[in-house]
């Protein structure tokens, strides 16, 4: 059951690879915007702070939608409801 789970992460990996390949200036903006609202130190301006989270937000909804067919029951190995009648 283990390998299962191991095959969907090796996939999820695979598939954000190449992302990042594709689309290489999404995935550095996310990468600063993440790592500026982690450590910076100093005071930030409110307005800038919001724009940084609002960006951070977009380009998780962004790569999610591009993720989503990974994440699907038959992706990792589980069996599809069937609503048989």
């Amino acid at each position: 059951m283990s390998c299962k789970y191991q095959e969907c992460a090796k996939d999820i990996l695979h598939t954000a690879i190449q992302d990042c390949r594709e689309h290489p200036l999404l995935c550095s903006l996310f990468l600063m915007d993440t790592l500026l609202l982690m450590f910076y130190r100093y005071w930030m301006p409110f307005l800038l702070a919001l724009a940084l989270v609002g960006g951070l937000i977009y380009l998780s909804m962004f790569f999610g939608a591009k993720h989503a067919s990974c994440f699907s029951r038959a992706a990792c190995g589980k069996r599809e409801d069937s609503s048989a009648g």
